[in-house]
């Protein structure tokens, strides 16, 4: 770390140009800072005022108790190297930090993902995200970047076919699509584990329509017998009658 009056740098051990870009938004860990060689337990309020604002945290200066809010710092990487990127943040007189074992941590603010899938029934661009706090319900602070929806590529041919004309039977169903030449977005992915997932839209069952069931077998009865859900079935057991976890 290394303290300017309007800016301060900091030094990673590694090449950070392929995770970072200018104008990201980062914070530090509070833990392995040390400020003037002392740990957090050991800092005054002015040590400790300094260290939240190098990391990136505002406290409150009506309650030193609350948790302080994170700010974060937007980076500008330092041109010709791909280790040290700047914070807009500086001293007049150096606070001397330094990381306890050389083993600072950051965390990236501004790019997030998540978990869920979100869908749509039509397109849709420039929709705003915002950011918020989980503090006295659903408050939100400030543009966080914008999400755009569009309708993927459509397929040459797709299809659901069952494999038994017998009513009320548990049988498995053929699922069969082909991309088309032009749709580069699926023949053409430079991804690595490239992963197809099939979503049913209606799948009520218990009205008659198309019902999911994790199978191993269909006996004579219809009678389903659950797969594990550890369990996988091998290329050479990958029969009609077994459908994976389908």
């Amino acid at each position: 770390v290394t303290v300017g009056t309007s800016k301060t740098t900091l030094v990673f051990d590694a090449d950070v140009t392929s995770t970072l870009s200018d104008g990201d938004t980062i914070s530090l860990s509070l833990d392995p800072i040390r400020v003037n060689g002392l740990s957090k337990a050991s800092w005054s309020r002015v040590d400790s005022y300094n260290a939240h604002r190098l990391a990136g945290y505002q406290e409150f200066a009506n309650d030193f108790s609350a948790t302080p809010r994170l700010l974060g710092h937007k980076i500008s990487l330092v041109p010709g190297s791909s280790k040290e990127v700047t914070i807009p943040v500086g001293w007049s007189v150096d606070p001397k930090f330094t990381m306890a074992s050389l083993q600072g941590s950051w965390q990236r603010h501004n790019v997030a993902t998540s978990p869920s899938d979100m869908q749509a029934a039509t397109e849709a661009t420039n929709l705003v995200v915002c950011w918020s706090a989980a503090d006295h319900g659903d408050k939100y602070y400030t543009e966080a970047g914008r999400l755009n929806i569009v309708e993927p590529p459509g397929m040459a041919s797709a299809a659901v076919s069952l494999t038994t004309t017998q009513q009320g039977a548990a049988a498995p169903v053929v699922i069969a699509f082909g991309t088309k030449d032009t749709a580069t977005q699926y023949k053409d992915s430079t991804q690595e584990g490239m992963l197809v997932r099939i979503a049913f839209r209606d799948s009520d069952s218990a009205s008659g329509k198309l019902g999911l069931a994790l199978s191993s077998s269909f006996g004579s009865s219809g009678a389903v017998m659950p797969l594990a859900a550890e369990a996988a079935v091998s290329a050479d057991a990958a029969t009609q009658g077994v459908c994976g976890s389908l």
